[in-house]
Parts: C-alpha cells; sequence; structure tokens
C-alpha cells in the first residue's frame, strides 16, 4: 500500500521536474542580441506583467504572461513564435504549452541579466 503511494509521489514529482527543467528538443537559442523584426515571426514575452518594457522597442513583442499562455495561445496566429522568457525553467514551461496547443515554436531568447539591467522601471536620478 504504501509502496504505491511513494511511487505515485515519485513519478508526479519526475514529471514536474522533467517539464521545467529538461530542454525542449528542436528549438534553439536565439540571443537576445540576434532579435531582428521578421515577417514570419511572432516574438512573446511570458514574463510577469511587472518585468514588461515599458519603454517602446525595435520589435513588436506580444506580452503575455506564462500564467495566461493557456487561456489566450489564440491571439498568437499561425506564425512561428520566438519564446523570450526571464529564465529557463519558464521557457521549457511556454514551449511546451503552445507546442501543445499545435503553435510552430521557431526559437527561445532568454533575458539575460544585462538585458535587465536596461529594463529597469525605476531609474536612478
Amino acid at each position: 500500500m504504501w509502496f504505491g503511494v511513494i511511487i505515485l509521489i515519485l513519478l508526479f514529482l519526475t514529471y514536474i521536474i522533467y517539464q521545467r527543467y529538461v530542454p525542449v528538443p528542436g528549438v534553439r537559442d536565439v540571443h537576445s542580441s540576434q532579435l531582428k523584426e521578421h515577417e514570419d515571426w511572432i516574438y512573446v514575452d511570458v514574463s510577469d506583467e511587472q518585468f514588461y518594457n515599458v519603454e517602446p522597442n525595435h520589435l513588436s513583442i506580444i506580452q503575455l504572461p506564462l500564467a495566461y499562455l493557456k487561456r489566450h495561445h489564440n491571439v498568437l496566429g499561425e506564425k512561428s513564435i520566438i519564446v523570450v522568457a526571464p529564465d529557463r525553467a519558464a521557457k521549457n514551461l511556454s514551449v511546451r504549452i503552445l507546442k501543445r496547443k499545435g503553435k510552430k515554436v521557431k526559437g527561445f531568447a532568454i533575458k539575460r541579466a544585462k538585458d535587465l539591467e536596461t529594463e529597469q522601471h525605476c531609474r536612478p536620478c
């Protein structure tokens, strides 16, 4: 009896760890300095709302937090997607969700620490 419960708990934990930390095959890394406007790609920023870039950017990025991705994936259309994520766990979860919903994920970009420094909401005087 207890052995079965322990096995179920271990399987559940393995599934959670797999989804968050195992990279998705076939999705390439696009360094944030290589991001450019492309007519066949959509850039999706899955950061939390308080970490969005408030200044205008040269890219047209759809800002859709990871928590809203399952419900609002239909606003992304049929173009290939480049996921812009704050960390690797969010990237892996986002790519898995989008692929499960039938979207074509072309690549991902992680917001590096130096990129985040330039996107601060409050700048020192």
